[in-house]
């Protein structure tokens, strides 16, 4: 094997995002305990009512973000749930959300790229950019569009606590009563760290 070689494979094996679609799927044989429990979840799930949500904890390097991915593809590519679910992967280093009104409008635009009954939805945000309750708008613009068109959100976060921690706590405590209260919603995120806001009481994320 050439040096270019193992260049390339050490680089697939800390970034699977290098991998294409096909690859990857091809190549996923590990986690394939947790790949089923959580599809199982969302596959058999109407989400009638608020859903579960799912954190992946582990070390680098033992394959969190590969299995988001590959949970991502499973949605996307399922022809009965592609009819109501609208998945959405996160980069692994998102630095533009840093408001939680960032997180609405990355993702109209996401969902506004794939699906053409969506278009336009992110310039409705826009036109609301400047008021006061502009997060609140953005939101309820993604969750009427969202109605409208008979569809749900899967989110994929990888790094989910960096995300998190961007936020100030009136963020937070806004995003974890959409997450308890709303059913249109789904979050399956991941850490290489104990997340701070799930075990300190006095964070809004708390258990």
């Amino acid at each position: 094997m050439s040096q270019t070689d193992n260049k390339n494979n050490i680089a697939y094996i800390y970034n699977p995002a290098n991998y294409s679609e096909e690859e990857l799927i091809k190549n996923f044989i590990v986690r394939l305990n947790e790949f089923n429990s959580i599809f199982e979840v969302i596959k058999k799930d109407n989400m009638k009512h608020p859903p579960q949500h799912f954190i992946i904890q582990g070390l680098r390097g033992n394959g969190k973000t590969t299995l988001l991915q590959r949970l991502y593809y499973e949605v996307k590519n399922d022809s009965e749930l592609s009819k109501k679910l609208i998945p959405v992967i996160f980069d692994e280093e998102e630095y533009g959300i840093r408001k939680l009104y960032k997180l609405w409008e990355r993702i109209a635009e996401d969902v506004e790229d794939k699906n053409l009954e969506f278009k336009g939805i992110y310039d409705e945000m826009m036109k609301h950019a400047n008021e006061d309750d502009y997060e609140e708008t953005a939101y309820k613009t993604l969750k009427n569009s969202l109605n409208k068109n008979g569809k749900k959100l899967v989110l994929f976060f990888d790094n989910f606590g960096e995300i998190l921690g961007k936020f100030n706590e009136k963020e937070a405590r806004r995003l974890r009563e959409i997450l308890m209260g709303e059913n249109f919603i789904r979050i399956v995120g991941a850490s290489s760290i104990m997340l701070e806001s799930f075990y300190d009481y006095s964070k809004p994320f708390y258990e």
